[in-house]
């Protein structure tokens, strides 16, 4: 991934094939809980600079490692009929989108 410029608004980067990329982290552990949620801001799924794709990933907080096997890269449009008012997802909807039944990592 190629990294977007600082304080770019709604992605993080830009993979190779052009597609943009939105990374979210959470807390290694949450990977197991279906009720995290994930939230997105309305520039990273609307208008020009909205994301094609969303990958999470599971940090420990404590060294800054990641850990486990991310979700994604899932397209936000598989996550566009699940939207609600917040555009807030949970783990659980993340995973089934991305054709994962939460495995245990």
């Amino acid at each position: 991934m190629k990294r977007a410029r600082r304080n770019q608004k709604g992605f993080d980067g830009t993979l190779p094939d052009g597609k943009k990329l939105q990374v979210k982290s959470k807390k290694y552990g949450s990977h197991t809980d279906s009720g995290t949620c994930i939230d997105l801001t309305r520039d990273g799924i609307c208008g020009n600079d909205a994301a094609d794709d969303l990958l999470v990933v599971f940090v420990d907080w404590k060294t800054g490692e990641i850990k486990g096997e991310p979700i994604g890269p899932v397209p936000i449009s598989c996550l566009m009929p699940k939207a609600q008012k917040r555009y807030r997802w949970t783990v659980k909807q993340i995973r089934e989108c991305n054709g994962d039944t939460g495995r245990d990592l």
